[in-house]
């Protein structure tokens, strides 16, 4: 697939899953703070291309841009929920002296 070919239906198809992992993307931006921004209605990340290829030194807005796939969003998400970070707590603890 060419990626500067831009096909209506599959934007619209790309646009409702990133709706659809809206509730998932925002647990994880207050959760872990990294690399995701919600901009208004669109989600910017910075990712890598499959071929592991930086695709921009700047964030790309998803659904806007056809370069950013929604495989490579799943599987930044799934490296995220991986990766040992300690759960939040819902009210700040007092740091113990030492």
């Amino acid at each position: 697939m060419n990626p500067n070919d831009t096909h209506p239906s599959n934007e619209t198809q790309l646009l409702a899953e990133l709706e659809a992992l809206r509730p998932s993307l925002e647990k994880m931006i207050v959760r872990y703070g990294c690399l995701l921004a919600m901009q208004a209605d669109a989600i910017s990340v910075e990712l890598y291309s499959d071929d592991g290829e930086n695709l921009s030194p700047e964030t790309r807005r998803l659904g806007l841009e056809n370069e950013v796939t929604l495989r490579s969003l799943q599987a930044f998400l799934a490296c995220l929920t991986c990766f040992p970070f300690p759960p939040m707590s819902a009210e700040p603890e007092g740091h113990p002296e030492t």
